[in-house]
């Protein structure tokens, strides 16, 4: 993953600018409000924050735990809504510390620093089919973009690969669904299994 790729000596990066108007990162508390588990290793985790984060639909947060002295950065899993709540997945990882405490428990009520938003992942103005390819939580980012889509009442064709071990691992297939029925073009989800059992249906 690029995200975890560790540079062995100078390198040079240009990134082409797909959003709009740069948004500056802020600093906020934010209260746990609920946390959901969408599989048995993922957790939605809805947020208020003190202070109103604006973004744009594929950027992410830094999500400080005071608690669990750890920093981990998430993608927005949903477009800004109206009550100013906040959603992100978060995968359990084996021996991860942030995970680990949301997992080990109910953490409804417990404060966290959000810094944000980062990012230029977005969606580029085109009239193009969409291929979307997203692997375990990286749905989080496509999903919402492609419900701002929605609501903006934007239509392109989309291809959504979506890939996981197996099918237990394939989550918010009822909000895909849901995108699906409402969309105006073509929009075919595709799920790519590398663990399922080959007499799987």
């Amino acid at each position: 993953l690029g995200c975890q790729c560790i540079p062995k000596e100078d390198l040079e990066i240009e990134l082409d600018t797909v959003l709009g108007q740069a948004l500056v990162p802020i600093e906020t508390s934010a209260l746990i409000r609920k946390q959901k588990r969408l599989a048995h290793d993922i957790v939605e985790l809805e947020l208020v924050s003190d202070k109103q984060i604006a973004f744009y639909p594929g950027q992410y947060a830094d999500v400080e735990c005071a608690e669990c002295s750890a920093v981990r950065s998430y993608s927005f899993a949903t477009p800004p809504q109206p009550d100013g709540s906040l959603s992100f997945h978060v995968r359990l990882v084996p021996g991860g510390i942030f995970s680990g405490w949301l997992f080990g428990g109910d953490r409804t009520g417990a404060t966290l620093t959000l810094r944000a938003p980062y990012g230029q992942f977005g969606l580029h103005e085109s009239n193009a089919t969409m291929v979307c390819v997203a692997g375990g939580t990286g749905l989080a980012p496509i999903k919402c973009v492609l419900q701002s889509m929605t609501q903006a009442q934007r239509k392109r064709d989309v291809l959504l690969f979506f890939g996981a071990r197996q099918q237990r691992d394939l989550y918010c297939l009822d909000e895909i669904e849901a995108l699906q029925f409402g969309w105006g073009g073509r929009f075919e989800l595709i799920p790519v299994l590398s663990e399922e059992s080959s007499t799987s249906s």
